[in-house]
């Protein structure tokens, strides 16, 4: 009898724990609203690992000079060490489903000109669709900064960015031997 009592007490705590986990997992789930596509601001805690992983496996893609500071950008939210843009710096994530997928950084370079620094996208992710909602979403930001241009540029190889950047409306402006430099102004 006593060993029945006990087999009832295990069932019954089981079930009881398992309800608990469910009901917490639900609860998290329901409260970080981390389903289908998210525009996030960087959370150094959260995006760091995600940004630098971009920049170990895409450096190439992502800047001119390979001495670029990523650790100086992160901390000072800067485009580059120019006090004069010291905080400036724009960086947000795309998530899906509550994973990094894409990133992209700006900032205004004068009082009417923005500047994307940088749109990246992981590997798995591109052909997506994803480079235009990130477009999207720093053009419309960088408008309501006082924007009447946008600027952005990629290298001279970099098929797929010239071709999504072209269809979403860019313009390309020059172009010399390694860069493609593009403007589009913002919507009225």
């Amino acid at each position: 009898m006593l060993k029945m009592a006990n087999k009832k007490k295990w069932i019954l705590s089981s079930i009881l724990v398992i309800t608990l986990l469910t009901g917490a997992l639900f609860l998290v789930k329901h409260f970080t609203n981390c389903s289908g596509l998210q525009i996030q601001s960087y959370k150094e805690s959260r995006d760091r690992d995600f940004i630098f992983s971009a920049f170990k496996g895409d450096l190439y893609w992502l800047v001119e000079n390979p001495e670029f500071d990523i650790n100086y950008m992160l901390t000072t939210n800067s485009p580059n060490k120019n006090p004069k843009f010291t905080g400036k710096l724009t960086m947000k994530l795309l998530f899906l489903d509550c994973k990094p997928i894409a990133f992209t950084t700006y900032y205004m370079k004068s009082f009417y000109e923005g500047q994307i620094q940088f749109l990246y996208v992981a590997p798995d992710y591109r052909g997506k669709g994803y480079v235009a909602k990130l477009l999207e979403h720093d053009m419309y930001a960088l408008k309501k900064q006082g924007a009447a241009i946008v600027k952005l540029v990629t290298r001279t190889n970099n098929a797929p960015a010239i071709k999504a950047y072209t269809k979403f409306g860019f313009r390309e402006t020059s172009r010399d031997e390694g860069f493609v430099y593009f403007e589009k102004k913002t919507e009225n």
